[in-house]
């Protein structure tokens, strides 16, 4: 599973719900890995991506040590900083890709707290004649060494799959969205929410999952489903995601609402 990667975005104007997912890293305390969002009703659940909180294949690190701040477009100030406890993630989830068969790039973070911040509710389905976009604090040049302080974000559109059939196409349970202006995500993007304004509300209908092609910044973009995986979280957020050291996987069978 490639990185996600925003470059050629513009700084947020207002604090959508999104959260840095951040580790203490080269000395930067503040150093985020990914982007995910509060879930509502909960806000003590983060949702993002599988492959900001498992491990790669022969690689051990879990996230334990991992913090979020919720509440605040600056990742190094303000807002609330809470610990990560539990995570799960789908069965499905696979780092590898190709197959046809559902990813299941999502997990549910479990904070020590209820944080006092709003967050953002799922979408059942998604409006394909609205724009859409998607935030992240990831690297804004692809040769960046260190991630912006403020929350970045970005307009894309979501187009028909047959536009990320690169080198890392979609699977089942999936989206392709293209960006009108260029660019795209970068690393610490990765699980950051696609978000539409329906019915007179911001609603996540996807996570930022992975470059449809690697070569360069510009390409499509896969991003996880949630109009397919919507059950499944509700599920999984109600149930409690485990603590860190257990068994992460929820066999919950996902459904495709719209």
């Amino acid at each position: 599973m490639p990185s996600t990667r925003i470059v050629g975005g513009e700084p947020a104007t207002r604090q959508p719900g999104a959260v840095s997912i951040q580790i203490n890293h080269r000395g930067d305390p503040n150093w985020p890995i990914c982007t995910g969002f509060l879930l509502e009703p909960w806000r003590d659940r983060v949702l993002t991506g599988a492959h900001c909180a498992t491990p790669r294949p022969g690689q051990a690190p879990t996230p334990d040590g991992y913090h979020v701040r919720a509440g605040s477009l600056d990742r190094t100030t303000g807002g609330t900083v809470a610990k990560v406890i539990g995570v799960v993630h789908p069965t499905q989830w696979d780092w590898t890709v190709g197959d046809g068969q559902p990813t299941g790039d999502l997990a549910i973070l479990r904070l020590d707290q209820r944080v006092p911040h709003r967050g953002l509710w799922l979408s059942p389905r998604i409006d394909r004649s609205k724009p859409a976009r998607f935030y992240g604090w990831g690297l804004t040049e692809p040769d960046a060494t260190a991630p912006p302080v403020h929350l970045q974000q970005m307009a894309a559109e979501v187009v028909p799959t047959e536009q990320c059939a690169g080198g890392f196409p979609s699977a089942a349970g999936e989206l392709c969205i293209d960006k009108p202006g260029g660019g795209g995500p970068w690393r610490g993007d990765g699980g950051g929410p696609l978000v539409q304004d329906i019915g007179g509300r911001t609603v996540v209908v996807g996570l930022l999952s992975r470059g449809a092609d690697e070569s360069a910044p510009g390409h499509p973009m896969v991003c996880t489903d949630i109009t397919y995986w919507w059950s499944w979280v509700l599920r999984a957020a109600i149930t409690g995601p485990t603590t860190i050291g257990a068994a992460t996987g929820s066999a919950a069978k996902p459904q495709r609402t719209s």
